[in-house]
């Protein structure tokens, strides 16, 4: 949203039409109707509560009031219209008593206050769906699309770290698929308690899981320290192996994703309920 001067919107000024433009004209050269309506565009191109709280204030002043905080002496003769959208203390509107003003104001804010508290719910649901779109919905990491974004980003000296439960079809047969989300769910939370804010867990796919570590990273650490934490949890008779990567100069998040999975089927191979390295001749037990 770009802030223009009131000339720029007079007929024949060059404004890209792919350009949102708000035009600041004072309540001397707005009717009301006018100040409404571009109130109004302003809640349609609202991203946050922040742009939302700008179009309020900006729509008292156009209709030739001013906003003053609860605690403001003048709150005393204010409108009882909270015109706060973003955080902070309650904003009223005041306008010089039986003005051309405050009629104007009790006459158009109440509409535009259920209006800007619609689009304040619909951000809300913007930004729910946009966090859903990003999370696995059974373990509440991040899916593999935003696995993928992480693995692009990745530098030298980050870490790949491969996990794949062991055996798992046994307790999807056992159990059955109701007590295998059990696992997968558990499991999830025990990555989300135990990687650090910096780095990124993700499910993968099935019962396997990945963490990108952000440099300085100890992946054997951490494979250690969830293993011991995970058998202290579960009360499943289920282990996991894992395989990491560290990445080298130039190399790519999939190049060290390919060598931490290799490592993963060392471990399978040798075993199970271990760590490798992709660095490591042997097997971590």
């Amino acid at each position: 949203m770009r802030r223009v001067d009131a000339g720029l919107c007079s007929p024949g000024s060059h404004v890209s039409e792919r350009e949102h433009v708000v035009c600041d004209i004072g309540p001397s050269h707005a009717d009301p109707d006018r100040a409404l309506l571009q109130a109004e565009r302003d809640l349609l191109w609202a991203d946050n509560e922040d742009d939302i709280q700008v179009a309020a204030e900006r729509l008292v002043r156009r209709l030739g009031g001013r906003l003053v905080t609860a605690t403001d002496p003048a709150a005393h003769h204010a409108l009882p219209i909270d015109l706060r959208f973003a955080a902070g203390p309650p904003l009223l509107p005041v306008a010089p008593p039986a003005s051309a003003a405050l009629a104007r104001l009790e006459h158009d804010l109440p509409l535009f206050v259920e209006d800007a508290r619609r689009a304040v719910t619909l951000i809300g649901q913007r930004g729910r769906l946009k966090e859903d779109a990003a999370a696995d919905p059974l373990t509440g990491l991040a899916n593999r699309r935003i696995l993928n974004r992480a693995l692009a980003r990745v530098r030298a000296e980050d870490s790949v770290v491969v996990l794949d439960l062991d055996f798992f079809k046994t307790i999807n047969d056992a159990q059955g698929h109701s007590g295998g989300d059990q696992v997968l769910a558990a499991f999830g939370r025990l990555l989300t308690d135990q990687v650090r804010a910096a780095d990124l867990a993700a499910r993968y796919g099935g019962e396997e899981f990945v963490v990108v570590q952000r440099s300085p990273a100890e992946p054997s650490a951490l494979c250690h320290r969830l293993r011991r934490e995970w058998a202290r949890r579960t009360s499943v008779p289920v282990t996991f192996s894992a395989g990491w990567a560290v990445v080298g100069v130039g190399e790519s998040g999939a190049a060290a994703l390919a060598r931490a999975d290799q490592a993963l089927y060392t471990a399978k191979a040798t075993g199970r309920d271990r760590a490798v390295g992709a660095e490591e001749e042997a097997p971590q037990p």
